[in-house]
């Protein structure tokens, strides 16, 4: 006997499994310019959204679009970038790092692997997500690290800064006049809110209740298309409609719902390449890297042209 698994339909609007997203014309145009800009030369991208508004979304299907033939990390906001930068871009790349390597150490190991693996797998790209939360300080260690000022020949690695509108304000001038696309995430249309809504009901199989025409523009109004409150509002009023025994949701019952921000998603994305260096009690010599990949990938984004079908947006 086969046990056939049942939702909740208010799962519809909590589940983050890849099969619930929903790519909307602003978040696919997002993905695809900033694809773009991973798999370019551009050496500083600004990537920019509101709260909630699905960056994390583009972020892993570019992770995962790319991953398997380019190196590319993703730097969360933790102590260690703070303490350790080199150790902590090492990590974000895969390699093994040793904690009691100093500083000095690991940056001398950074320096010779991803100058060995450039031959190999082309400049690296270090995704530095949440970067309106780092201090100038760390944002300036970084940047040093990169090498932004010393042109595309002498670049260690690019940089692809992730953050909310602000992030380019707190940039100082000449790092600003660095910035290639400032790629901007914008909100949902009420169309895209309605579809997005009617897709997550019907990924969870929830055929038995529906939001009515007027209830799907009621929730736009109410978010504006914003991702986290849709999820927000469609719950709460799920979860209204099943205790009063509804099958429909009204544009009334929608518009009673409050709409608090939600807390982000985590973002972990699944690596199929790695840098693996092998860690070094003085600065010098540093062993070579040894980059591989585990295995093909036969994912559609692996066919994808790298070529953009939309201009990217230059800072002016």
């Amino acid at each position: 006997m086969v046990e056939i698994q049942t939702t909740s339909p208010t799962d519809a609007f909590k589940t983050s499994t890849p099969e619930y997203d929903y790519w909307s014309a602003a978040h696919s145009l997002a993905a695809e310019q900033l694809e773009f800009a991973v798999r370019s030369m551009i050496l500083l991208t600004v990537f920019t959204g509101e709260h909630g508004s699905g960056k994390s979304t583009v972020l892993r299907k570019v992770l995962a679009d790319t991953q398997h033939d380019l190196l590319v990390g993703l730097l969360a906001h933790d102590t260690m970038l703070y303490a350790n930068p080199a150790g902590a871009i090492l990590k974000a790349l895969g390699a093994e790092v040793d904690p009691a390597q100093s500083p000095a150490v690991l940056e001398n190991v950074l320096r010779q692997s991803l100058s060995d693996a450039r031959s190999v797998q082309g400049l690296a790209t270090i995704i530095v997500d949440d970067a309106h939360r780092l201090s100038i300080d760390v944002l300036s260690k970084l940047f040093r690290l990169a090498g932004l000022h010393s042109g595309e020949a002498a670049a260690l690695f690019k940089v692809v800064l992730v953050g909310q509108p602000d992030l380019c304000d707190r940039l100082s001038k000449d790092i600003y006049d660095l910035i290639g696309p400032a790629i901007e995430l914008e909100l949902m249309s009420e169309a895209d809110t309605a579809g997005y809504i009617m897709h997550r009901l019907k990924t969870a199989h929830s055929d038995d209740i529906s939001f009515t025409k007027e209830a799907l523009q009621v929730a736009y109004d109410k978010t504006g298309g914003r991702p986290s409150l849709i999820n927000l509002l469609c719950k709460s009023a799920l979860i209204t409609a099943k205790t009063l025994g509804l099958d429909h949701i009204d544009a009334e019952l929608v518009g009673n719902r409050r709409t608090p921000y939600a807390e982000k998603r985590s973002l972990q994305p699944d690596r199929t390449a790695q840098l693996k260096v092998t860690s070094k009690t003085a600065p010098q010599p540093a062993e070579a890297p040894v980059f591989k990949n585990t295995g093909p990938d036969h994912s559609e984004g692996a066919k994808r042209s790298s070529k953009p079908s939309k201009q990217l947006h230059s800072v002016n």
